[in-house]
């Protein structure tokens, strides 16, 4: 059945939604594409139910920051200003960092051509399913040594090491070369 456009509107005039919705006009349009993309990967995954009034409360928190990408700030900023800031709404910080890892693997991809020139790797996009999200190596300055605590811990994760002892082993190494 097609219906004119005075039609459609005339029977939903007045009358309040009584369904869920989403809606990203409050976002500018590269955050608002980045939005959609992640609600698309978030059904296509099927893991986890997409909630509308959650992802609207996360796409509001998204307006009142002034971003105009997920991308646009790294890391650390982004989690004060977005996930731990004063303002911040705590129930949809797990939809926000999903959203920004689905973003990011969008742009710049995943595995060691990705993580390993990286001072911190982000385990997730190396597929270590981990409660430690990432491995620093900033901590130690001679090129060298980071390069050498690079390529083992590299060796640890490849061969089905847990990078926790990798991470752990080379703490000691970040200590002694920063002169600790």
């Amino acid at each position: 059945m097609h219906l004119a456009r005075g039609e459609f509107t005339a029977d939903y005039a007045g009358e309040p939604l009584t369904r869920d919705y989403i809606t990203v006009r409050t976002l500018e349009l590269q955050l608002r594409l980045e939005v959609q993309y992640v609600l698309q990967q978030r059904h296509d995954d099927r893991e986890a139910r997409i909630q509308p009034a959650l992802v609207q409360r996360a796409i509001y928190a998204l307006a009142r920051s002034g971003m105009t990408s997920l991308l646009q700030w790294p890391d650390d900023i982004w989690r004060e200003r977005v996930l731990t800031g004063p303002q911040a709404d705590r129930t949809v910080r797990p939809f926000l960092r999903y959203a920004r890892a689905q973003v990011d693997q969008l742009c710049y991809g995943a595995g060691w051509e990705v993580e390993y020139p990286r001072d911190v790797w982000r385990l997730r996009n190396l597929g270590v399913e981990s409660p430690q999200a990432s491995l620093r190596f900033d901590r130690i300055t001679q090129p060298w040594l980071k390069d050498l605590a690079k390529r083992w811990t590299r060796w640890r994760i490849s061969s089905g090491r847990a990078p926790s002892p990798a991470s752990r082993s080379s703490s000691p190494v970040a200590k002694s070369a920063s002169g600790d």
